[in-house]
């Protein structure tokens, strides 16, 4: 486009040479040739061509000196023309998902933008891509190849966090307050075999349907790890068909995660239970064969959707797998199974093994509260009565599990890691720890299992630390004092606030909270009583001249301990901070004579 443009200072002051300089811009065009005016006074004693008011002076002198000088004529050998600048001529998401429209954890994303003419990309310049709708945070693919071309290739690798069910946007390049949206990175595209830096427009994209994104975990790989020992491929009753599932990415179940068997017929459907694999991309299913169990084709294996299976670290929910089938393992003849009783059945069921299922709350160590879950495996499925028991070995000091459940072969005990317990190098289980305490294990055929067992090693990642070092903090303030109908205190009456812990607690000596009045004076309201355990009362006895015609008050933090104390069972110190606390419409105070 035609027009005036201002060329800026560059360089030559201290010289009688000054230097200016001008960037060609996209929508420059002169097919004749630049031109420039020549400078020149005015009859009003004004200087033109020099702009923006610069200061020019002779060297050594404060005296602006602007100079008459001869301009440029057009100039045939100096043409501008911008279109020469390269701009986006398509943007284009170039990949395509392994399945249907939607990219799954881990899959790439690349997005082709081709330009009018070659540009060089020197270090990480990236676009701006949104995923997951108008609310959702913008992503950053970033440059692959293509440096040197006029079509650059960008990359995105799919997060767990992902999640876009109408389609990719990529962000245009747009100039505004100063800067070109739509570009990222501290990288530079450069006018191919140049200097000038100049990222292109392009136009972006909108929702692209045929490109959504679900960074989910689902299984991808499912496989049986555990070798029969009846014969070379087949179960017999007792023994255990471990499964494997492979998420491709960390996950972390709930203990009550569960694969699904199909032994037999297509109806015949077993869990096996979750075991271990938190915080891998492999998690760990056992199921116990029955006495009724048969299958001559092998079993077959899946994982059901909906379960509380998560991407590690995220509320991501596991899915089905891409399309919506649920992977599974398809009949396998190298794992058949026989588990089928004598007749009549007078054999007791017996543990085949005893596992540590839980897991703890800290890395390797259950505190304070924690749950330590074990599970019983029996021979064959059991029924459970009563209260049976089961010691646990917490460093040399026996903790006694109480029965919790039971689930087909395998029976459930639970213990709460209580305060100050410990066990350093991991919870351990003697040999024949196992007690009816008066309930009752049998099999259909009522037979009592026979309980005794094999000792289980201490297992350095289920170690206890029980101790207490959370300080006890304020939950809530309260008026629990009474005012009467007329909700004003008078000379005389007590004025009663509860602080509420979170925790039990116990003061000692004579903590106090300020009371605020009236024109801001202040009451202190002492410690009286914390009989209830969590709860410590604090009162103060109106006189005359107090008044509080707005309402009591408490401020912000004004419990003090005033040389008492406030601890927990374990010791530690109370946090005494605290929001402020107002109820203007109940209590009211008017000292007589005070007013």
């Amino acid at each position: 486009a035609g027009g005036w443009k201002a060329a800026n200072y560059l360089r030559g002051s201290g010289s009688d040479t000054l230097v200016f300089g001008y960037t060609v811009q996209p929508d420059d065009r002169d097919n004749d040739g630049i031109s420039m005016n020549g400078g020149y006074q005015d009859g009003n004693g004004t200087w033109h061509n020099f702009v923006n008011h610069t200061a020019v002076t002779g060297v050594g002198s404060d005296t602006v000196a602007f100079r008459t000088y001869a301009g440029l004529p057009v100039q045939p050998g100096h043409k501008i023309d911008g279109s020469l600048l390269p701009v986006g001529t398509s943007t284009e998401i170039s990949s395509s998902p392994a399945s249907g429209d939607t990219y799954r954890y881990g899959e790439s994303i690349d997005i082709a933008l081709t330009l009018s003419a070659p540009v060089d990309v020197e270090g990480a310049k990236n676009l701006n891509a949104r995923v997951g709708g108008a609310d959702a945070t913008w992503r950053g693919p970033v440059y692959k190849s293509g440096s040197g071309t006029n079509t650059l290739v960008f990359g995105y690798t799919v997060q767990t966090r992902d999640l876009d069910t109408d389609g990719i946007t990529v962000e245009g390049s747009y100039a505004g307050n100063g800067g070109r949206h739509g570009w990222g990175g501290s990288g530079t595209v450069k006018v191919k075999g140049t200097d000038v830096i100049v990222p292109p427009n392009f136009t972006g994209l909108s929702n692209q349907a045929g490109h959504q994104l679900d960074g989910r975990p689902y299984p991808k790989a499912i496989s049986i790890t555990s070798t029969p020992t009846l014969s070379p491929d087949t179960y017999g009753g007792g023994e255990v068909i471990q499964v494997t599932v492979n998420f491709g990415q960390n996950v972390t179940a709930s203990d009550d995660a569960y694969a699904v068997l199909r032994i037999g017929t297509e109806t015949n459907e077993s869990r096996a239970e979750y075991v271990s694999g938190n915080g891998t991309d492999t998690l760990v299913f056992e199921y116990m064969v029955r006495s009724q169990d048969s299958d001559d084709n092998g079993v077959d294996a899946h994982v059901p959707a909906g379960q509380d299976i998560k991407a590690t670290g995220t509320e991501t929910a596991y899915q089905a797998n891409p399309g919506g089938v649920i992977p599974t393992l398809g009949d396998n003849p190298d794992h058949k199974v026989e588990g089928t009783p004598t007749s009549p059945d007078n054999t007791a069921p017996t543990v085949s093994s005893i596992s540590i299922t839980s897991d703890p709350g800290d890395g390797d160590t259950y505190g304070l509260g924690d749950a330590v879950e074990v599970k019983v495996f029996f021979s064959e499925d059991v029924t459970v009565t009563g209260a049976p028991q089961l010691e646990l070995d917490f460093g040399g000091t026996a903790r006694t599990a109480d029965y919790s459940n039971a689930i087909g072969v395998a029976v459930v005990f639970s213990y709460t890691v209580a305060l100050d317990e410990s066990d350093t190098d991991g919870i351990a289980i003697g040999a024949d720890k196992l007690t009816l305490n008066g309930g009752t294990i049998q099999d259909e055929a009522e037979n009592d299992a026979t309980l005794t067992h094999d000792a289980v090693a201490a297992d350095s990642g289920h170690k206890v630390d029980g101790s207490d070092t959370t300080a006890p903090t304020i939950s809530s303030l309260s008026f629990t004092s009474d005012p009467g109908s007329d909700r004003t205190y008078g000379t005389g009456d007590t004025i009663q606030v509860t602080v509420t812990f979170s925790e039990d607690v116990t003061a000692t000596g004579t903590p106090q909270l300020e009371l605020n009045m009236s024109n801001s004076s202040t009451r202190q309201a002492s410690y009286s009583s914390n009989s209830s355990g969590a709860n410590v009362v604090f009162e103060y006895t109106v006189v005359v001249g107090d008044r509080a015609s707005d309402g009591l008050e408490i401020r912000a933090n004004k419990l003090t301990l005033n040389d008492g104390t406030i601890r927990d069972a374990s010791g530690n110190e109370a946090t005494l901070t605290h929001s402020n606390y107002f109820v203007p419409s109940n209590h009211f105070v008017n000292g007589i004579g005070g007013v």
